[in-house]
């Protein structure tokens, strides 16, 4: 074979053809495969979930608008409302522990259960037009 121009420039453009094929699988399909792992699950409530936190593989809170909280011990196959006592949008929501939860929200409400999430105090209740809260954040020693 005879190598001129032509055909080193086909080659180089061969190359580069898979070069960006490979670049495309790159980008598009690892990321589905690393999705894959979210499975949807049926909420209860119509009402849009803000935030979660599990404290492991099976028990787990969401939190969201409208004062809704909901509890999960099964992996969020089924998910079980909680009174949080508040009609306010709750943005964050933190389990310190399987007992001791924070959640924080509009008007700078903050809420605490020291029961795993049967029942919630409101530790600050602000009035409209107080700024919102969004998340909380504990750090363990």
């Amino acid at each position: 074979m005879i190598f001129t121009d032509k055909n080193i420039n086909l080659h180089k453009t061969i190359n580069f053809k898979k070069y960006v094929s490979f670049l495309i699988y790159v980008i598009f399909l690892i990321p589905f495969d690393i999705n894959s792992q979210w499975l949807q699950q049926a909420s209860p409530v119509s009402s849009g979930l803000l935030d979660c936190d599990f404290i492991d593989q099976n028990t787990g809170w969401v939190c969201g608008d409208g004062g809704v909280i909901l509890k999960t011990t099964n992996g969020g196959v089924n998910w079980i409302q909680q009174n949080s006592g508040v009609n306010k949008r709750l943005e964050g929501i933190e389990a310190v522990d399987a007992n001791t939860l924070f959640c924080v929200g509009w008007w700078q409400t903050v809420l605490k259960s020291t029961d795993g999430g049967n029942s919630w105090i409101a530790l600050r209740d602000g009035v409209v037009g107080d700024q919102t809260f969004r998340k909380a954040i504990f750090f363990k020693q």
